[in-house]
């Protein structure tokens, strides 16, 4: 019996790193796929008139999958060579510009536009930092946007970006007094790896307390 427990166990910490990795993937391939099934969709319409072999080929809902999932990172590779030209930068700011004018939208847009700068600039200048939360007796993983100062203390104040796993594009905004946060000595890097596969890739050891 104990034999069994063992091996059972070996099992488990054996999958646990292949299942994280799995919906890490899934999750990505998941929004790929959405984004680009009309796409596919259209695609094969312009061959269901036809018959022969690639007409049949395109009915296969596993090409369907795999033509929405390259479709769409055909098109986000045609969206980022347009947005590196003078030309594409420029059709990109009106648009950003009309998105400013409409009330609600230009809230959305604005905020999430920042938060993606924030995490694709000045990288090494965002300390990932251990901070308490939900409670005192647990921390998690975030990063440091900026700091404020406290107008009745004039304590330094930490604005913490928690994000979520495995999307790091959601989470919670927490203020944190900085005699309360940690640094970890993590790289911008080894942070978004850790939170993003909830663990599984990281350093051995971090610096936990002050």
């Amino acid at each position: 019996m104990r034999a069994f427990q063992r091996y059972v166990l070996a099992g488990v910490i054996t999958i646990i790193p292949l299942l994280v990795t799995w919906i890490v993937v899934d999750f990505i391939l998941g929004i790929l796929e959405r984004a680009g099934r009309p796409m596919a969709r259209w695609f094969a319409d312009v061959f269901d008139t036809s018959e022969g072999p690639v007409a049949d080929l395109l009915t296969k809902q596993w090409l369907q999958w795999l033509l929405a999932i390259a479709l769409t990172i055909f098109m986000l590779y045609l969206l980022g060579l347009v947005a590196s030209r003078v030309l594409g930068r420029r059709i990109i700011g009106r648009a950003e510009r009309i998105f400013g004018r409409l009330p609600f939208v230009q809230n959305i847009y604005g905020a999430t536009k920042k938060l993606v700068d924030m995490l694709r600039t000045q990288q090494d200048e965002r300390p990932v930092v251990l901070i308490e939360f939900p409670h005192d007796r647990m921390k998690t993983l975030g990063l440091i946007t900026r700091t404020i100062t406290d107008s009745v203390t004039g304590k330094e104040l930490a604005v913490v970006y928690v994000p979520t796993t495995p999307n790091p594009t959601s989470g919670y905004l927490e203020i944190v007094p900085m005699e309360h946060v940690v640094e970890t000595g993590m790289s911008f890097e080894e942070g978004m790896s850790f939170i993003v596969t909830g663990g599984a890739i990281g350093p051995e050891s971090i610096r936990y307390s002050r």
